[in-house]
């Protein structure tokens, strides 16, 4: 077993514990370690809470050494290889969290303060962009804000360049249609490259080419498939590239948000949305263009709208 493997099992463990004597346990002062403190801490064998207290201390003294590390190798802005595994490691690395930070609570799974430091970082770098492309579409800067933030500090670019060469092989257009089997992660693989995103505000390629003006939105859905599919190369290059822009990434995803809007039938002569317009639109982005009353999960709006006060507060430092 590797050594994250025995750490993370090591925290399910404790977990599990800390749950079957939270009620038998008393009150702990804030920053306590649990099973550390309350009335069951002196019947505890010293090796016990020793070890308890040393899984902690490596838990977070491993995960500040893969943060520092990251920190200091790429440039402050970019999202690269050595960021994605110091979250990804952090979130399963920290036993304590603070639950009053909504940015956290907003990563579910992930809660990493290095990607959430991260995403805030990188909506007030590029709040001028995000204000103006919100502006020239009639959005609220939340909105485009709020999603910029929730795409941030997914899979770097290099992951989504390895994705999409295999999918644009010959094995991978074989293949393709794997990607609606039961084959968990390993099902993300699979997939027509056009569905492959890219971007630090995520974006299919397919989508960009239709909100850029290679594909007519006109079409139908096998002729829309069709002309993805005959998209050519340099056509396709320059769609990548105009995502991996962040001005240009800014402006595709503001663009998208009005289209998704107008789709939906909403009035787009101003910026004001309703709370339900907002999550509708919001989780489109995310989910695809469906029409609302087909999306039964709203959780990703949602969470973008819960975290309004915090975007607005990025866009106005």
């Amino acid at each position: 077993m590797s050594m994250m493997a025995q750490v993370d099992r090591a925290r399910s463990q404790l977990q599990e514990a800390n749950g079957l004597l939270s009620k038998a346990r008393g009150s702990c002062m804030p920053g306590d370690i649990p099973l550390t403190c309350g009335p069951f801490a002196p019947e505890m064998p010293d090796i016990v809470r020793d070890t308890i207290r040393a899984l902690v201390v490596i838990s977070e003294g491993t995960s500040k050494l893969l943060t520092g590390w990251a920190n200091n190798t790429g440039e402050p802005l970019a999202w690269g290889d050595e960021d994605f595994i110091a979250a990804e490691a952090e979130a399963r690395l920290l036993f304590n969290q603070d639950p009053n930070d909504e940015r956290l609570q907003s990563l579910a799974a992930r809660n990493s303060p290095y990607l959430a430091d991260y995403k805030d970082r990188w909506v007030r770098h590029y709040a001028q962009e995000i204000n103006r492309a919100a502006a020239k579409y009639n959005l609220p800067p939340e909105l485009l804000a709020g999603v910029t933030w929730e795409e941030a500090g997914g899979q770097p670019d290099s992951w989504d360049r390895r994705v999409y060469n295999f999918r644009n092989s010959w094995f991978g257009k074989l293949t393709s249609g794997l990607d609606d089997a039961p084959l968990g992660p390993l099902g993300r693989l699979f997939g027509p490259s056009e569905a492959t995103s890219f971007g630090t505000v995520q974006m299919q390629v397919g989508v960009a080419a239709e909100e850029l003006g290679y594909i007519s939105e006109n079409l139908g859905e096998q002729q829309k498939e069709e002309a993805l599919r005959n998209l050519s190369e340099q056509q396709r290059k320059d769609i990548i590239a105009k995502l991996q822009d962040p001005a240009t990434n800014i402006e595709l995803a503001a663009r998208h948000l009005a289209s998704l809007r107008e789709g939906d039938g909403y009035d787009t002569s101003s910026e004001h949305m309703s709370d339900e317009e907002f999550v509708t639109v919001a989780t489109q982005y995310n989910q695809g263009d469906r029409c609302p009353t087909d999306i039964q999960d709203r959780s990703y709006g949602q969470r973008i709208l819960d975290l309004r006060e915090n975007t607005n507060s990025l866009l106005e430092e």
